[in-house]
């Protein structure tokens, strides 16, 4: 392997790694939980698309980083992945269908 492609892979891993110190803002993690609520259990993967407590799209995970289906990933992950969302939307949870029965938008 040559060194461009090993650091290539260290990079490319590096981005998308999650921080396992990374703790949810109080002021945004009810917001999540009350999406999560009208969303799906955390190890969801009913066959329509979405995967895990916050249903992402596969496309929507990967966007941010995610690796392999969000159902298969620790909940802290997918929450962390969840607040990248919604920052890359403009602290927005337009993403999320459920956002308006949790009054938030």
């Amino acid at each position: 392997m040559t060194a461009a492609i090993l650091v290539t892979l260290i990079l490319c891993t590096a981005a998308s790694a999650f921080p396992r110190r990374w703790k949810a803002a109080a002021w945004w993690l009810p917001q999540a939980v009350c999406i999560h609520q009208h969303e799906g259990a955390w190890n969801a993967n009913t066959g329509n698309g979405y995967y895990g407590g916050m249903q992402f799209l596969l496309s929507t995970w990967r966007s941010v980083g995610g690796q392999g289906r969000p159902d298969l990933a620790p909940i802290k992950e997918q929450l962390y992945r969840a607040w990248l969302v919604y920052r890359r939307d403009g602290s927005s949870w337009r993403e999320w269908g459920t956002a308006r029965i949790c009054g938030l938008r």
